[in-house]
């Protein structure tokens, strides 16, 4: 995947997808609106000693290898920095995700984004990777090898060029 240009980081952040409270639903829109903030996979949002945040471990829960076998194993992190802490972002602060997360916790959600249905291998960000690839289509920010996975890889592009340590 290529990292997305500065144009297209405008476009989808332009684009009533971020700006149409109707335009798209909650989880889309804070799961887009995480990506360039972090630079990684959606994951788990905990407070620790009073501050929010993201935090990135091993999977504890077995999940299947393939679908044709019965082999089962826990999902790892690829080396041993993906095992951190990421502060959550003043911004994100402010435009009220913790707010968000004190709502899912309240009403009992088992999950951060718990409307997310996981499909048979216990992953829970494919179908709506697929709707936001599809959205970002619409915004004509979709080539061959962009997708939403590409803002991962602005973030780390951005982040190495500015000598930001993972």
């Amino acid at each position: 995947m290529r990292p997305l240009s500065a144009e297209d980081m405008r476009r989808i952040y332009a684009s009533p997808l971020m700006t149409d409270p109707d335009a798209c639903y909650d989880t889309m829109f804070w799961v887009l609106f995480l990506a360039p903030f972090h630079g990684s996979r959606p994951s788990e949002i905990v407070q620790d000693d009073g501050e929010w945040v993201m935090r990135f471990r091993r999977d504890r829960r077995i999940r299947p290898t393939a679908a044709m076998n019965n082999e089962t194993r826990p999902r790892r992190q690829k080396t041993r920095t993906s095992v951190r802490d990421v502060p959550i972002h003043w911004i994100l602060l402010e435009a009220g995700f913790v707010d968000f997360a004190h709502h899912q916790r309240d009403r009992g959600a088992e999950w951060l984004f718990d409307d997310l249905e996981a499909d048979k291998y216990g992953d829970r960000y494919k179908y709506l990777s697929r709707r936001i690839d599809d959205a970002l289509r619409k915004l004509r920010t979709h080539e061959p090898d962009k997708s939403f996975y590409s803002i991962r890889h602005t973030m780390k592009r951005e982040g190495r060029r500015l000598r930001i340590d993972h």
